[in-house]
């Protein structure tokens, strides 16, 4: 079921990473951890539709914005881009470790931004140590959790039940296609 290009897959799947992102806001500070899950949504779309993964993170951003400027800035900056780029790294890569690099390297430097630039303690401490120390840190963790996310959205998404709401054929794959074979241009 198609509604004017935006399948409802990609609705519901914006949808949840709104609510993971902004779950601390409604619930308390306690959840403050599930806010890393808003990811895994924008990830799923991003493998199951790799032009409607980045639309989606927009979408849950803006959505966000709306009813939490600051939640949208952490989403925006850090698990929107951790979604979209795991999910469209293996469309260029085979090489897991390659994709984790890559994103943990674009996290490091968005959270960077959040932690050094806006003066707010991701993790709940300030990092001791000079700044090179404090970023190479913070670079290792991301590599490592980048590639943790990776390994836990490729489980994910081999559930049935994903691949059917996704519209996946029974034999189908949903692996990582080359982008030739993944976007497909009408000539007249």
């Amino acid at each position: 079921m198609k509604m004017d290009g935006v399948t409802p897959l990609a609705l519901i799947l914006t949808g949840l990473a709104v609510i993971l992102q902004w779950l601390p806001g409604l619930l308390g500070a306690e959840f403050a951890l599930v806010t890393v899950l808003s990811a895994l949504p924008i990830f799923i779309l991003t493998r199951a539709r790799p032009l409607l993964g980045p639309f989606g993170y927009w979408a849950a951003g803006l959505l966000l914005f709306a009813v939490n400027p600051q939640q949208s800035a952490f989403f925006i900056l850090v698990n929107g881009p951790l979604g979209v780029l795991l999910g469209l790294g293996p469309l260029y890569s085979g090489n897991d470790r390659l994709v984790a690099l890559i994103t943990g390297l674009v996290v490091t430097f968005n959270m960077a931004i959040i932690m050094f630039g806006m003066n707010v303690h991701y993790f709940g401490i300030w990092l001791p140590g000079p700044f090179p120390v404090q970023l190479a840190v913070l670079t290792l963790a991301s590599f490592l959790f980048c590639y943790a996310y990776l390994s836990l959205g490729n489980l994910v998404l081999r559930h049935p039940l994903l691949r059917q709401c996704a519209g996946l054929p029974p034999g189908c794959r949903m692996s990582p296609r080359p982008v030739s074979q993944t976007v497909r241009f009408r000539s007249r």
